[in-house]
This record gives structure tokens, sequence and C-alpha cells, in this order.
């Protein structure tokens, strides 16, 4: 990709490979080249990504993203801007223990540092765990923890649910938010909100 005057802005250049185990695990792994302009220079990135999903045992399923190699530190000016290491990892499991419980997690690790065994610019960790358990046909429950490591915060959303007829349904549900103490350490809650919805289907 060029801009109005002719020069370059992004080259991409990829190479990837699929295999695939007996329809229950799948692996795609590959490598990227970039060349991306940023402010007044062009700035050259090799990355290695890979893709794995295991599915054979139906209550449990995972699957795996990995993304490692140069990156870019955006700064406004040159001299704030930088060739930089960058990782990121997203894990993804479903368990389903029982056929009315539910429950996804996803784990993201992302991290951008001088080089890869160099100071980090900055790295996080975001972490969530979805629970979703349906008591009966018309009543249900979903409770939905997210926890930022850069941010230190931990949200709680928690949802109830009562199916009157279908498209009539009635919601109840809090969500909570707490907070690291930069003094003190210790973690308080900053949010609370209660909340009900009503969703009503008026038929003939």
């Amino acid at each position: 990709m060029h801009d109005h005057t002719g020069r370059l802005e992004l080259t991409e250049l990829q190479s990837t490979m699929d295999f695939e185990f007996r329809r229950s695990a799948f692996v795609n792994a590959g490598y990227w080249h970039f060349d991306e302009h940023w402010l007044n220079h062009t700035y050259p990135q090799d990355r290695a990504f890979l893709f794995a999903q295991w599915t054979a045992w139906r209550p449990l399923a995972l699957d795996l993203e990995a993304n490692v190699g140069d990156g870019i530190l955006f700064g406004s000016t040159d001299a704030t801007s930088a060739l930089a290491w960058s990782e990121t990892y997203t894990l993804n499991a479903t368990a389903r223990p029982d056929p009315r419980v539910t429950a996804a997690a996803n784990v993201q690790r992302f991290r951008l540092a001088q080089r890869r065994d160099g100071a980090d610019y900055f790295a996080l960790w975001l972490v969530g765990v979805k629970t979703t358990a349906q008591f009966t046909r018309r009543l249900a429950m979903r409770v939905y923890p997210q926890y930022d490591s850069n941010a230190k915060h931990l949200d709680v959303n928690s949802l109830l649910s009562y199916v009157v007829q279908p498209g009539t349904v009635f919601y109840a549900g809090v969500n909570s938010g707490w907070d690291q103490d930069l003094v003190t350490g210790s973690r308080r809650a900053t949010s609370r909100q209660f909340f009900t919805k009503a969703s009503w289907r008026f038929a003939r």
C-alpha cells in the first residue's frame, strides 16, 4: 500500500501451513514479514504465529494463538518511536461439565519490550471466565469475572434471567468493580450497579 505521494505505507508477506489430525486437532503455523511506515521511518518486522485447536473431548474445547516477533513502539515523534519486540498469546477454553453448565475462559497475554530479553515497555494479562447455568428451561444465570493486570482492575458481572414465554423475559443483574489502592495495596470496591430489564412480546 502507498499513500497519495507514492510513498510505501505497508508491505505484507505471509506464508502458512495447515495441519489436521483426525479432525479433532488443528494447527496453523506460519511467518509474517511487514514493512510498515510510521512518521519518517519504515520499520521492517518479522513475526512467527501459531494457532492450535483441540476438540477431541466433547466436554472440553481448547484453542491457543501465539504471535511473536518484531513490533513497533508507536510514539508521537521519531524520538519516542522504535522497533520493539512484541508477544501476544491468547488461550480460549470452553468446559461443559454438565449439559446445563458452560464455562468459557479467555486468557490473554500481551508484552511489548525493547527486545526479547530486554526491559518491558508494558506487559499485561487479561483474564475472564464466563459461566452460564441453565437451572430450568425458564431460569438461567450468568457470572462473568474479568481481571486486567495492567490496571489492576477486577470486574464481576452477574445476570439472572427468567423466561415467562418465548420473547418475554425478565432480567436482574449487578455489575461490580474493584481496584487496588496504590498506597495500601488493598483491593476495594469502586463501582456497583444493580439493574433490571424486561423484554415483552405482544402476540395476537
